[in-house]
């Protein structure tokens, strides 16, 4: 309220308010209690801006954390995981954490999807193609890399030469959980 009336009155500019009012519009309720009782000890210029990125980082961190699947577990809290990262000014970290979480699932999505098309792609020729065709055959024992179980890829002369080597093993819905963590000694 008392933001809205030094807008009003000229004393802050509506175009730092107007993204305010956005942010907490996309935020719970709790949260924006949280950043409203900020904004009321000190509805400075300086304060505002500082809440809104707050509100930002928390809508962006909320937003990835709820389309990445390895989070959605009765054993996170999202929430709170937030709460605790506002509270060490870590905000920023865990939503680009969380960003890239949620980049790198899409990606591994991506990467299933068309390992599967190349697969059945690549058996469909080797069945279709026949044994009187080594040129088409050796293409075919060529990208055996990409389309077995296991994948190699060559990294290039930027990353040293270095070789990826991806291991895919298809699991039904009830064996989601992931292998346990082997900790470096």
């Amino acid at each position: 309220d008392e933001i809205r009336e030094r807008t009003q009155q000229n004393l802050l500019p509506p175009k730092a308010v107007a993204p305010l009012v956005r942010e907490l519009a996309r935020l719970p309720e709790p949260q924006q209690e949280d950043l409203r009782r900020v904004l009321k000890e000190e509805p400075e210029l300086d304060r505002i801006k500082d809440v809104t990125a707050t509100a930002r980082w928390l809508s962006k961190a909320a937003e990835a954390g709820m389309a990445v699947r390895a989070l959605q577990h009765e054993s996170i809290d999202l929430e709170k995981a937030m709460q605790e990262a506002t509270r060490l000014d870590m905000l920023g970290l865990v939503a680009d954490v969380v960003g890239q979480a949620q980049q790198l699932e899409q990606a591994v999505l991506k990467l299933h999807t068309s390992w599967r098309r190349l697969g059945g792609l690549h058996e469909r020729l080797w069945l279709e193609s026949g044994s009187s065709t080594p040129y088409l055959r050796s293409l075919l024992q060529g990208l055996e890399t990409l389309s077995g179980s296991n994948l190699r890829v060559s990294l290039g002369e930027l990353a040293g030469g270095k070789r990826l080597r991806l291991q895919l093993v298809e699991e039904g819905a009830d064996q989601l959980e992931a292998p346990p963590l082997q900790q470096a000694a």
